[in-house]
């Protein structure tokens, strides 16, 4: 027995047809599934991905749950455009020091999710990820730019965009957020890519597009085009940023793995957040009481 054949039963069981028929209907549904336990919640997914056009996120339980949800739906699916959302915080489910590699995922996945293309999207996260706030699509569109071999490219203006980013100018690029220029090369480490780009100018004309590696400065591949954007978890304001389900194209089917624990998880953030504001608002005041007495 192999996977293929686990999947074929799978797809060839009598609840699915009726089961992706009720998703392509236009009107919202809300579906329960039932017995849908270890990995049989994963061969369910990935037949319908399968069988139905259209875009999916699955909430799981926690960060290592989501991990390994999304690794399982690769194998599945082959799907190119999976991609895990996690929290943007070294410490999950607190405000702190963010994590750059986690910053980088969350701006990765909005981003395809952005294109409007018609490839299916999926999105794997879990409820401390989907709790933050993420950048309206709008304000996401007008601050990200895109750079394609042969097209005409200004490097003053290029320079002033990403300074304006919050990129910062350096003489070698090793995280996110940082750009280099030497002569007719730009690196640029942009928040929605693993590696950083390397764009060679010959005259004001992107020559090449190299995707490369920061430690060896070795390229990988050739690109034809590439697209930056900047840190989105600390550039925008609060009222450029709105829920996750907002950011959603409509055509998405939304998987909760155990509805219960997610509304508790977001009751417990809720709370945590009061909590933190209350210690800020009260320390403030102490600060004013010391400074008028």
């Amino acid at each position: 027995m192999n996977l293929q054949f686990l999947q074929d039963q799978y797809s060839k069981h009598f609840c699915l047809q009726p089961l992706a028929a009720e998703l392509v209907l236009p009107e919202a549904k809300l579906i329960c599934l039932q017995n849908a336990k270890a990995s049989a919640f994963s061969f369910i997914a990935s037949s319908l991905f399968h069988q139905v056009d259209l875009n999916h996120v699955f909430i799981l339980d926690d960060k290592e749950a989501a991990a390994y949800f999304q690794n399982d739906f690769e194998t599945l699916t082959q799907a190119l455009d999976c991609c895990l959302f996690p929290d943007s915080f070294k410490k999950t489910g607190t405000i702190g020091e963010l994590n750059n590699s986690h910053v980088m995922l969350r701006a990765e996945a909005l981003m395809k999710f952005n294109q409007g293309d018609a490839k299916r999207k999926v999105l794997v996260t879990y409820p401390e990820a989907i709790f933050e706030k993420v950048i309206n699509p709008t304000t996401f569109s007008k601050n990200t730019i895109f750079i394609k071999t042969n097209q005409k490219l200004d490097a003053a203006f290029l320079f002033e965009f990403l300074i304006e980013m919050g990129f910062t100018k350096v003489d070698f690029v090793y995280e996110p957020g940082q750009f280099a220029i030497r002569g007719g090369i730009i690196d640029i480490y942009s928040f929605g890519n693993e590696h950083p780009y390397r764009v060679e100018l010959f005259d004001d004309e992107v020559d090449t597009i190299r995707l490369f590696n920061a430690e060896t400065q070795l390229s990988e591949r050739k690109l034809s085009q590439v697209t930056i954007i900047p840190n989105i978890e600390t550039h925008f304001e609060a009222n450029e940023k709105i829920a996750l389900f907002d950011f959603l194209p409509l055509n998405t089917v939304i998987w909760v793995h155990d509805t219960e624990l997610l509304l508790q998880r977001i009751a417990k953030l809720e709370q945590y957040i009061d909590e933190k504001q209350e210690v800020i608002f009260n320390d403030e005041q102490e600060k004013e009481v010391k400074f008028t007495s």
